[in-house]
This record gives C-alpha cells, sequence and structure tokens, in this order.
C-alpha cells in the first residue's frame, strides 16, 4: 500500500503444487529488499495460520494481523468486554511463553476475529488495517480481467514468465502513472488514455494534462 495505491512489491513464481505457506519467508525476504519489515504489519488470511510463524513474528518485533482461526486453542490472560468488541491478551497452547491479542469486534452479521501481535491500537483499528487487505483482491481482479493474465498465450514456461512479469511490469506503469497524477481512474481507463497520448512527447502530455481529462 502506498496511500491510496497499491504497488506489488514483489512476486514469487512457484510450481501448482507448492503451498502458498510454504512460500511466507520468502516472500518477506524479498520484501526486506524494498521496505523495513518493523515499519509496517503485515495482513494475511487463514491460509497462511502457522503457530511457528506467528511466535518467529512475534519475537522479531514484526506487527501482524490475521483472523483467528475456528477451534485455536489457548489461555486467556486478560479481557476487555464492551458491546461493540471484546479485547483479550491470549497464551496459544501451541506457542507457551508468548502472549498475543484477541480482537472480536461484534457485528449484526456476527463476530469477526482476529489475532494479532499489536496491543497499541485500537480494536477498531485492528480491523480497519485488516480490511486494507482488500486492495489485494482488486489488484488480482485487475490483473486477471484487465491486463488479461487470466490466460496463458503459451503453456512453455519462460513464455509464461514472460508473460506474468510483462504484465507485472505493465501493472506498475499504470500505478506510477495514478500516482505522478494522483488519479484513481480504473486500469481500463488508464489503458487508454496511454494509447491516446502514446504519439506525445513527455513535454506535451504534461501539458494536455492528462489527469483532468474523462473518457467516456
Amino acid at each position: 500500500m502506498l496511500g491510496t495505491f497499491t504497488i506489488p512489491i514483489t512476486a514469487m513464481v512457484t510450481p501448482l503444487n507448492v503451498s502458498d505457506s510454504d512460500e511466507f519467508d520468502n516472500v518477506l525476504t524479498d520484501m526486506r529488499l524494498f521496505i523495513d519489515l518493523y515499519k509496517v504489519i503485515l495482513v494475511f488470511d487463514k491460509g497462511y495460520w502457522y503457530y511457528k510463524r506467528f511466535k518467529e513474528l512475534a519475537n522479531k518485533g514484526i506487527r501482524f494481523i490475521v483472523p483467528m482461526k475456528k477451534g485455536a486453542k489457548y489461555k486467556v490472560v486478560s479481557q476487555k468486554r464492551i458491546k461493540r468488541y471484546s479485547d483479550f491478551t491470549i497464551e496459544l497452547n501451541d506457542t507457551p511463553g508468548t502472549l498475543f491479542r484477541l480482537v472480536v469486534i461484534h457485528t449484526n452479521k456476527g463476530d469477526l476475529e482476529y489475532l494479532t501481535n499489536i496491543f497499541d491500537m485500537k480494536p477498531f483499528q485492528i480491523r480497519f488495517c485488516y480490511d486494507m487487505r482488500w486492495d489485494m483482491e482488486i489488484l488480482n481482479k485487475e490483473l486477471k480481467s484487465n491486463l488479461k493474465i487470466e490466460y496463458l498465450i503459451s503453456e512453455n514456461l519462460n513464455s509464461v514468465l514472460i508473460q506474468i512479469f510483462s504484465t507485472l511490469i505493465a501493472y506498475l506503469l499504470i500505478a506510477l502513472f495514478r500516482i505522478t497524477h494522483n488519479s484513481l481512474l480504473p486500469v481500463l481507463e488508464i489503458k487508454r488514455l496511454l494509447r491516446y497520448y502514446g504519439t506525445y512527447s513527455v513535454k506535451k502530455v504534461q501539458e494536455l494534462s492528462p489527469k483532468s481529462i474523462t473518457i467516456t
């Protein structure tokens, strides 16, 4: 995340039989080249649930938020309950000696439960941070729907890699356009803009100010 924009920092290409969870540490290793992991909050879904991982992140001081897994066993150390939320300090049975926080947001549609090692944020801030993960789903949709990464041109490994990384490069160029012009136009609209201005010089594009143009 960069303000209101979503920027892919790293990409891992794996065989189909490799679990996403197994690549978690490799992704973090790549991310360290671009960001300080101690200054960000990692948010990920239950597909990455791994007790040892939680303990390692906590011991390193890397903050994270993940939905609480049903059936997880833990001991409550302290608790605070009000109408809108419940806030617990807990010790997971599988990670004795390490304290975590369980935040439960009560809604009309049921409870939303989050496990985190962040203790200095309000419960609804925890929920807000996790909800920002939805931008990743939007990114996936944009890559599939508008940049045509869903359909492979060839089954040759080299061709597949070229298609994937060419698509990511295209997305980064579009993201750069968005940031430069503070534009929240959809990817499809920006693609049309870039085609339209493709024959102009950079100076001419700046004079025309594409950030103020809406294509219908």
